[in-house]
């Protein structure tokens, strides 16, 4: 396995959705990747999908976002989605360092956009999530 300049820093491990490559042998699979920022970025989308509690084995994994999906439009509630997500990455993800979040709702729609500096780089990097009370859909961009 061919390591880069950020295997060191990032790590190496599968991106999602497993997409199916060839490797220096010609045969087809799904197979690791080295140091890509997609690992990252992966990680912090997994924080935010899981309920802590829901993870078998890792009890402790993921974030309170679901807790606060049905309550009132509020600054005090974009307060606690900022706290809680800074939490849930924080303990989970050490690879980064948070630059801002921004927490906006538009009707049924919560919009949340993570910027965060890739430790030992300086690569800046955006996450975009948006939730759908109408239909209880998680995205990230």
């Amino acid at each position: 396995m061919e390591k880069n300049y950020f295997t060191d820093l990032v790590g190496i491990g599968v991106t999602y959705p497993i997409q199916l490559t060839t490797n220096e042998n010609g045969e087809r699979g799904w197979y690791p990747v080295n140091g890509d920022f997609k690992l990252i970025r992966d990680n912090i989308s997994s924080i935010l999908y899981y309920m802590i509690g829901q993870r078998f084995r890792q009890e402790n994994f993921g974030s309170k976002l679901w807790q606060c999906i049905e309550e009132p439009n509020s600054q005090a509630l974009s307060f606690i989605i900022k706290e809680f997500l800074k939490q849930a990455i924080g303990a989970w993800e050490q690879r980064i360092t948070f630059q801002n979040i921004t927490v906006t709702r538009v009707d049924a729609k919560i919009h949340i956009e993570v910027a965060y500096v890739i430790n030992g780089t300086n690569s800046s990097q955006y996450l975009d999530i948006t939730y759908d009370r109408s239909d209880n859909s998680l995205n990230t961009q």
